[in-house]
């Protein structure tokens, strides 16, 4: 005998709808056990057939169409006896359900996106920001130091994924994002503050530290809005985080937009200040909506003082994956040079923007535009192109290879900046370079958590905060320094050269060492042992979970699986 049954004999189950609508689908009840145990039967491990977690929105939209195959088990009298009633009070339970699951995912891909604008979107502005910054503010400081007060923010971003991916993978979504919503909005304020509505009257080291808030809060809604999308569409995980990222590109084409427009109306301190009190606004509903799927597997975070719970060490003994890391270094490393210095290297050309002498704020140009100041614009079609580039790459990687795609828009990108950065010399050529190379941004950009997806695959994607996590905190160091690099090239060098070669070497290198990767054996399978995250992987709160609990099968109907029983060994009073 397995268990508390013969195998040939399945026990008789009843399945009663759950008394309190209010609560989830897994708490259907098992009235099994207590039937046994009036047999003199006693259980030494409880096995429920019912879910041990809430089931995706495909199992249940499969499990609607099963009324035929219930009722037809009814009538033959079999032991899995439930009353036609029972199976449309179900139906009705679940349609409900699936109704819920929808709004909850299109109100979660919201808040993904508006994470995104408050993420990336933000840092694209810096182009927008810097010119105001050499211009007017602090006019008197060199393009190697603003550009690394720009840096700060995405520096802070990289550098603390692998944390936040951890506590993320664990199921602190709630906590996260309120935490992030105060020191993004608490950043922006002080930002506010570093600087007057004079000429030169900006503050450098105020806005290098009130930057520092503004990074670690975008760090966390980075890691957050993708890990959080793909649990709602988990047949389509490429398109939900296309869409996550999509809000990114929306960010850049609306915040300098905003920027540019309340400064001018209103000066840079009460200007700033409105950006925070939308960034507060944006933050309220992300902290609200931004949580996962009920069926999300939660990795539990196991000893905190433990180097394997924080850094994954397997991870790294896997040749592709490190060949990875070392190519994503070098895609950040050249990433901010182009959007961080499009609009210096525009308002230098006098055929594209004006120019006037920054040291005096005197000498406005109104060569060939009658004194508009049209270089804004080229960041705003840079950071809107990325929109198509975002979403479709990310989509794209649901059919394809994700480090493929990556790959070609490295090289891509690498075209694009030899033939247009060195030649246009027309505000008509500047946008279409900004247009192309919006796009393979918003792909290169977007694709490095895609890609630690592909090395994953699906029956992994617990660990998905972790690895990217350690992915992202590697290239920090790069992402810094790629800025200060740039700066500092831009200073000593001719800026129509220095940033567009400087893009192009690192972007050659990153493409070759991911065509390198894809073309190794694929070693991955040490991410994981056998024995590895055994008891770590708990469910969503709302969704308890038991070691031996037996769950739904839904292509035998709604019995627990002999299997089950087998694993959950049970014994009567008298030892058989």
């Amino acid at each position: 005998m397995y268990g508390r049954y013969q195998a040939a004999a399945p026990p008789p189950l009843h399945i009663t709808r759950d008394t309190d609508k209010g609560q989830p689908l897994n708490q259907l009840k098992d009235v099994s056990s207590d039937e046994h145990r009036e047999n003199g039967q006693e259980a030494v491990t409880p096995v429920s057939p019912a879910f041990s977690v809430a089931p995706t929105l495909r199992d249940v939209k499969r499990l609607v169409n099963e009324k035929d195959r219930w009722s037809s088990s009814t009538a033959s009298g079999g032991n899995r006896a439930v009353s036609a009633q029972t199976t449309d009070e179900f139906k009705n339970y679940v349609s409900r359900y699936i109704r819920s699951v929808r709004w909850r995912g299109v109100l979660a891909l919201v808040a993904g996106l508006f994470s995104q604008m408050l993420c990336w979107g933000l840092i694209m502005t810096y182009g927008t920001i810097l010119a105001f910054y050499v211009r007017y503010l602090i006019p008197g400081v060199n393009e190697t130091a603003i550009a690394l007060a720009g840096a700060i923010p995405p520096f802070c971003l990289l550098a603390l994924a692998l944390p936040w991916g951890r506590l993320l993978d664990a199921g602190h979504h709630h906590l996260l994002n309120a935490a992030a919503g105060v020191l993004l909005t608490g950043g922006m304020i002080a930002l506010a503050f570093t600087g007057g509505n004079e000429y030169d009257s900006g503050k450098y080291w105020a806005i290098l530290l009130a930057s520092i808030p503004v990074g670690i809060g975008q760090s966390i809604y980075f890691m957050a809005a993708p890990q959080m999308a793909k649990t709602w569409h988990p047949l389509h995980k490429g398109f939900a985080m296309g869409i996550t990222n999509s809000g990114a590109a929306i960010g850049g084409v609306v915040w300098p937009l905003t920027f540019d427009r309340l400064v001018q109306v209103f000066g840079f301190r009460i200007g700033v200040g409105c950006l925070a009190g939308l960034g507060a606004v944006l933050s309220i509903y992300i902290a609200i909506f931004s949580v996962p799927a009920p069926d999300f597997k939660r990795h539990a975070i196991g000893r905190v003082n433990s180097l394997h719970t924080w850094w994954p060490t397997r991870a790294f003994r896997s040749k592709v994956f490190v060949i990875h890391v070392i190519s994503m270094c070098f895609v950040y490393l050249g990433i901010l040079t182009i959007p961080f210095f499009i609009e210096v290297w525009a308002r230098r050309n006098r055929d594209i923007s004006i120019s006037e002498d920054v040291k005096t704020g005197t000498g406005i140009d109104m060569h060939r535009k009658g004194g508009r100041n049209l270089s804004v614009y080229l960041l705003i079609t840079l950071n809107g192109c990325q929109l198509p580039g975002r979403l479709f790459g990310s989509t794209l990687c649901d059919k394809f290879r994700a480090r493929l795609i990556h790959a070609i828009a490295c090289f891509s990108a690498v075209i694009i900046i030899g033939s247009c950065w060195f030649e246009v010399t027309s505000f008509q050529g500047g946008l279409v370079f900004a247009a192309l190379f919006g796009l393979c941004l918003g792909v290169m950009v977007s694709l490095p958590i895609n890609d630690v997806q592909d090395m994953l695959g699906h029956e992994r994607t617990h660990l998905l905060g972790q690895y990217a996590g350690a992915v992202y905190t590697c290239a920090a160091p790069f992402i810094l320094g790629g800025a200060v690099i740039s700066g500092a090239l831009v200073q000593y060098f001719n800026v129509w050269i220095a940033p567009g070669a400087w893009a192009i070497g690192c972007f050659t290198i990153c493409g070759a060492l991911i065509v390198l990767g894809l073309s190794l054996k694929d070693d991955t399978g040490c991410f994981v042992s056998s024995n590895e995250d055994k008891g770590e992987v708990e469910h969503d709160s709302q969704c308890p979970t038991r070691v031996n609990s037996a769950r739904f099968d839904i292509e035998t109907g709604i019995g627990a699986p002999q299997a089950a029983h087998a694993s959950a060994p049970t014994q009567s009073k008298d030892g058989t």
